[in-house]
Parts: structure tokens; C-alpha cells; sequence
């Protein structure tokens, strides 16, 4: 009898146990990774009103854009480009090649002037770098004097972009589209020889070579060479 009692006890514990896991909540279903997302976290409060500085670390390692594009521009000469992001970054670098080689080849760029046109060489060898990086890797790239971890810069033939200033722009520009767009052409404008520009003329657009992050007065942002009605 006792005997009897322990089985019918054991067969209640098992079946509870199956009820249990059957009323269980389904295991979530995986979701596909975005970790090679290009698209900007939302921008903090703090670079609305400040050129601020995440935390972003710095892997020293560089992933080159594969794709290849050509120049859409008739133009005297056509500069070979590629462009690498920082492994840590978490983007996808073909993605930032597409979007770069469309503001070069934008008839407001330099290539509108019919001198310098611009065609995406994937891993062939360049004649223009773009390299986006962690502001530390910008700062040994550039010198910590120069861009302090919060500027974009120029070194022989190869342009540096911050990657805070990439994702979080500067408190002077209300699109990011805009921002980058000026960012590139005012480093790319250094690589083409044109000097620093300055703004006198309040109210107007200002041109592409003043550093409209720091010092654009009252001069409206403008991120073009060439103005096109």
C-alpha cells in the first residue's frame, strides 16, 4: 500500500512538472545582430549645445570599404578614394563609402567645378584616404594638439573624421546629412589645396572653407563649395 502511495505521488510531481514547462512563456526568438548598423544613436542634449565627447573606445584597427564606384561627374582629373572606419565603431564601411562617394559627386561639391572628380576604388590604391575613427585614434592620426578629441583633420592625403563629430555633428548644424556633407568637402578642400575661408557677412551662407564648427560667427551653415540654384 505504501509502496502503492509513493508511485501515485511521483507520477502527480512529473505531470506537474510538464504542466509547468508547458505554460512556460516561449524562449525569445534571435533577432538579427545590428552591431554593423551605420545609423546614429540619437543625439544627446549635450551636443545640441556643446562639440561634445562620448566615450567611444578606440580599437586601432581599420575595415576598408570593399565596394567600388565610379566618378558621376565629367570632370578634368578623377581622384581615386577609399574609405576605412574603426573596427569599434560598429559600422559598416561600404555603407559610409556610399554615402561619402554621393557628397563628393554632388553637383554643389568640388567635382561641380568640372576640375576634380571623385570614384570609389574599394581596395585598390588610393589617391584620397577617408578614414572615420574613434576621437583617439583621430588624435594619434592627426596630433592631440591639433584635434584634441573633438576635431575632424587633414594629413598628407588623408582625411580624418571624428566619429563623434560623424554621429553627433556640432551645435551649429540642425541636420546631420548637412554636417557630414560640410565636413567632407572642408577636409577634401584642404586635400585640394583651398585655404581656410572666414565670414564677414552676417546672415549669409558661409563658405564651405570657414570652420563652421567653431568659427561661424554669424554666418548661416552652408555645407557646399558650390552653390547651385
Amino acid at each position: 500500500m505504501l509502496l502503492l502511495v509513493l508511485l501515485v505521488g511521483i507520477v502527480l510531481i512529473i505531470l506537474g512538472v510538464r504542466e509547468r514547462v508547458t505554460n512556460a512563456a516561449p524562449a525569445p526568438a534571435p533577432t538579427a545582430s545590428t552591431s554593423q548598423s551605420e545609423e546614429p544613436v540619437k543625439i544627446p542634449d549635450e551636443a545640441r549645445t556643446s562639440i561634445w565627447r562620448s566615450t567611444q573606445k578606440a580599437s586601432g584597427e581599420l575595415d576598408i570599404a570593399t565596394q567600388s564606384l565610379p566618378s558621376t561627374v565629367t570632370t578634368e582629373k578623377t581622384n581615386g578614394f577609399s574609405v576605412e572606419v574603426e573596427t569599434s565603431l560598429e559600422m559598416d564601411p561600404n555603407k559610409a563609402a556610399r554615402a561619402i562617394h554621393k557628397i563628393l559627386n554632388d553637383e554643389r561639391g568640388w567635382a561641380g567645378y568640372g576640375k576634380n572628380g571623385f570614384s570609389l576604388v574599394g581596395t585598390d590604391l588610393p589617391d584620397l584616404r577617408v578614414v572615420i575613427a574613434a576621437p583617439d585614434t583621430v588624435d594619434k592620426l592627426c596630433g592631440a594638439d591639433v584635434t584634441k578629441g573633438l576635431d575632424n583633420c587633414q594629413t598628407g592625403d588623408t582625411v580624418v573624421i571624428n566619429s563623434d563629430r560623424w554621429f553627433y555633428m556640432v551645435p551649429n548644424f540642425n541636420n546631420l546629412d548637412e554636417y557630414r556633407a560640410w565636413a567632407i568637402n572642408h577636409q577634401v578642400g584642404k586635400w585640394l589645396g583651398q585655404k581656410v575661408g572666414y565670414c564677414n557677412d552676417d546672415g549669409q551662407l558661409a563658405p564651405v572653407m570657414v570652420d563652421q564648427a567653431t568659427k561661424l560667427g554669424e554666418c548661416l551653415p552652408n555645407a557646399w563649395p558650390k552653390l547651385v540654384d
